[in-house]
């Protein structure tokens, strides 16, 4: 499980996990497959329910805001949940998470040179421009002095269009299917621009490419570490406390990459 998936998972659980929800079977044959919570052994509802208490309590009530945001944060970065909408999920959590998102971005990813682009002074007049302090009045203009109308002249207007953040490109993309490959989805990205070989080429965002790598390389959960910590303990034993840490670290590096 990558820790983009934390929330949504814990989320659905929760949902699924109420009292007047019904049990599915998926072993039993279609049709059979709902037990409507009259007919779930009250064992089976004491469980669920101290399943639940737990679920709530480790990820809403007793959850640090700090790993709170992180969860929040690295949901968003997975297109799959890049809308923050997914079961359970509140509009107003929704608002928080984007919002803390687009600060995260902003203070520790955004390139300074896009700063300096949105925050660049409008251009300095023309020296022809400004020779005259006083400019004349327009309607003092003859007819044939007057600069004709882009339109009438068919030359089209300049419009500027704002320059666009990586984050601002990201939450307008549409949200991906379940099933699409995440790194390889930001792989793609990871260039302002890229081949793809279905359309022929895909917009880059390659500075949320890097926070994404960042954030969803982090570890979803802590069992990785307490397996190292257990196998440390069967290795480095009373039979092997001589055993120096260069030699126990070399034994848990092979150990760990041929398992």
């Amino acid at each position: 499980m990558t820790i983009s998936s934390v929330l949504p998972m814990v989320y659905r659980l929760l949902a699924e996990l109420q009292a007047s929800r019904s049990l599915y079977l998926p072993w039993k044959p279609i049709g059979q497959q709902w037990l409507a919570p009259a007919h779930i052994r009250p064992a089976v509802k004491a469980a669920r329910s101290a399943f639940r208490d737990d679920l709530h309590d480790r990820y809403v009530t007793k959850m640090s805001e700090v790993r709170k945001a992180e969860l929040a944060i690295s949901t968003l970065l997975d297109p799959h949940y890049k809308d923050y909408s997914f079961t359970g999920a509140l509009s107003a959590e929704r608002d928080w998470a984007i919002n803390l998102f687009k600060s995260e971005f902003e203070v520790n990813w955004q390139p300074a040179e896009a700063e300096a682009a949105e925050a660049a002074p409008a251009p300095a007049p023309t020296q022809a421009a400004s020779s005259s302090s006083t400019p004349a009045p327009t309607s003092a203009l003859g007819i044939f002095d007057r600069p004709m109308d882009p339109a009438d002249a068919g030359v089209p207007e300049v419009v500027a269009v704002p320059i666009q953040s990586d984050l601002e490109k990201y939450l307008l993309l549409p949200q991906e299917p379940l099933g699409t490959d995440v790194l390889a989805w930001w792989k793609k990205r990871d260039h302002a621009l890229s081949a793809d070989s279905d359309s022929g080429r895909t917009e880059g965002l390659p500075h949320l490419a890097h926070m994404a790598r960042q954030w969803l390389g982090c570890p979803a959960t802590s069992a990785g570490v307490e397996r190292l910590f257990s196998k440390a303990g069967s290795m480095h034993h009373d039979l092997k406390g001589s055993m120096e840490d260069g030699s126990l670290e070399h034994s848990l590096i092979a150990t760990a990459n041929t398992e």
